[in-house]
């Protein structure tokens, strides 16, 4: 709960995420994982939400393939300016090639809504892509090449991801 001064606003704002792991095989070097993150804003309208309090989506820890933050309501002039409700999901197929080498496949879903609940009969962004993992004593060095499936202007046609540890 927060409460935002300049209107009057009492809010409540809050995310839940779980994710889950399952190897099979060989010393479990196939992993089918999945990821699901709901968010929730209530309270003001997105006009007197304190800006960082609203939700978007996109980008390499989101929905891979769109540009980061490019997935939410769209404002004056079709810029993005976040939304009260967030639904994300992720699933990735994971397999250790050699000791040291790892191949991903993946897809990401997400929305963002004007409303407090989201509304799925808004636009669903879907991104998939595949991966290259370098398992090192720190953790795998990754990268992704993702493209979005209804890219939006200021979307990336292909975009890529280069970080440390798995995306989820």
């Amino acid at each position: 709960p927060f409460y935002e001064f300049q209107f009057n606003n009492a809010a409540f704002r809050s995310t839940v995420e779980g994710r889950a792991y399952y190897g099979f095989g060989a010393e479990n070097r196939f992993i089918l994982a999945g990821r699901a993150k709901v968010g929730t804003l209530i309270g003001p309208s997105i006009g007197e939400a304190p800006p960082d309090k609203l939700f978007f989506a996109g980008g390499g820890g989101s929905v891979r393939g769109y540009a980061y933050r490019n997935i939410g309501v769209e404002g004056p002039e079709d810029t993005v300016i976040g939304g009260k409700s967030l639904v994300e999901g992720s699933v990735e197929a994971r397999v250790q090639v050699t000791d040291s080498i790892g191949l991903v496949g993946f897809a990401d879903a997400g929305v963002v809504g004007s409303d407090s609940m989201p509304d799925f009969g808004e636009d669903v962004r879907i991104g998939v892509g595949a991966g290259l993992r370098y398992f090192t004593g720190l953790g795998p060095i990754r990268l992704d090449v993702a493209v979005p499936l209804d890219a939006r202007e200021g979307d990336p046609s292909v975009a890529f991801y280069v970080g440390i540890g798995q995306a989820f």
